[in-house]
């Protein structure tokens, strides 16, 4: 029965935040990068169960498609908090430098369309945990205000809890399914942990939102 609730922690969680967020606060619809990553995440997760659960169909270029909308959001997130100089021209060249490993990747090691990129959600999720370092480096040189009741604060610690804890998932996830005849035998407990850790990012997200929420009363 756990395995069954774990297949939709990466669904219900994120449009319950999406509702909480309407509901909440007006969305600056240019700026708010956390909300359109929820809102990717949502959309995505979803066609992802409808085709696997649904039609028994393979939804890995879904998850492939998701890694690179959710590292674009995530880069222009980073780019909007990080203050050090040339941040933005900074973030932009390893963007550009993703999608050129991306596109290199694809064409040499991993096809976008039938196998999990575990070299580019890896790759990801490394330059995420190093933008979620230089943020608390940058408030621990400029301390001037309380950081447990900035919004950005618990949304850098669930974006750094989530791809530090599935930095592991995602390096190893695509050769445990090509070594694997039967997804179920070797590996059928590995994304259930992953979902679980997506919906610690989720509380994370929640506890950011409460302090807008207070902020605005």
């Amino acid at each position: 029965m756990l395995l069954e609730i774990s297949k939709y922690l990466d669904v219900v969680p994120p449009f319950l935040l999406l509702l909480f967020a309407l509901a909440s606060a007006p969305v600056t619809f240019r700026q708010d990068y956390i909300f359109w990553y929820l809102a990717v995440q949502t959309l995505l997760n979803t066609i992802s169960k409808i085709i696997y659960l649904g039609y028994n169909g393979s939804n890995l270029v879904v998850y492939n498609i998701n890694c690179v909308l959710s590292f674009l959001i995530l880069s222009a997130y980073f780019a909007s908090i990080l203050q050090f100089k040339d941040t933005k021209k900074v973030v932009t060249g390893v963007l550009a430098l993703f999608l050129m490993v991306l596109i290199f990747n694809a064409l040499q090691f991993e096809n976008i369309i039938d196998q999990f990129n575990s070299n580019m959600y890896g790759l990801a999720a490394f330059i995420v945990v190093v933008y979620a370092f230089l943020y608390y480096l940058q408030n621990l040189l400029n301390p001037t205000k309380n950081i447990v009741k900035s919004v950005d604060f618990w949304y850098v610690t669930g974006l750094l809890t989530y791809y530090a804890s599935s930095f592991f998932i995602f390096i190893t996830f695509n050769y445990l399914m090509q070594s694997n005849s039967k997804y179920d035998s070797g590996i059928r407990y590995l994304w259930p942990i992953h979902n679980v850790l997506f919906l610690v990012m989720c509380g994370y997200f929640f506890k950011g939102m409460l302090c807008r929420r207070s902020q605005m009363i």
